[in-house]
């Protein structure tokens, strides 16, 4: 049964297959992201992460906890980066800095809070980072930078591989941006 695939095949639901599909979804990532030995990010990326005097990740959901994790591998490198809850952070909009990054994750790219923080974003002509599983998705669309999860798709209401799809993606940015090789 391919990760696309919508039938269940053997599998009594959706939840318990998506798990069983995640260790194909982050090896997955790996091979897209590492080869063994270099890191597969666009520098314009790393060089914007870098540059940056904020990190701002908004998420909603599952997303969000994901982020809480980027947030705490980002600021072992003495980042400043703060984490907000999109059905919030778009009445009550925080930047902060000169150069802030914003980071939005969403798995399907459509999260209707997290795109009307875009459009608060897109007003301040700030950077989006978009992390997400869907290419053809408004976010991946209009974001600046864009990473995908590559975790196939998902239909258990209960988000397994995406969330660690997620996890995945943010520890291996996370390497690249400190050059470690051997975390993964």
């Amino acid at each position: 049964v391919s990760e696309e695939s919508l039938e269940l095949g053997h599998y009594p639901h959706y939840m318990l297959k998506e798990i069983e599909e995640a260790p194909r979804v982050i090896k997955r990532l790996v091979n897209q992201y590492f080869d063994g030995v270099k890191y597969r990010f666009d520098d314009a990326l790393i060089n914007r992460i870098e540059a940056a005097d904020n990190i701002i990740f908004i998420a909603a959901g599952t997303s969000y906890n994901a982020a809480l994790i980027g947030q705490r591998y980002l600021r072992t490198l003495n980042k400043k980066v703060d984490v907000f809850i999109a059905s919030e952070w778009h009445f009550y909009p925080y930047q902060s800095g000169e150069k802030p990054l914003y980071v939005l994750i969403s798995q399907s790219g459509e999260t209707t809070d997290v795109l009307k923080c875009l459009e608060v974003i897109e007003s301040y002509n700030g950077d989006v980072l978009a992390i997400t599983n869907t290419e053809v998705s408004t976010l991946y669309r209009r974001a600046d930078y864009r990473l995908l999860l590559h975790a196939g798709t998902e239909v258990s209401v209960a988000s397994t591989k995406a969330y660690i799809a997620q996890i995945t993606l943010l520890t291996l940015l996370y390497a690249r941006i400190a050059n470690k090789v051997t975390t993964i």
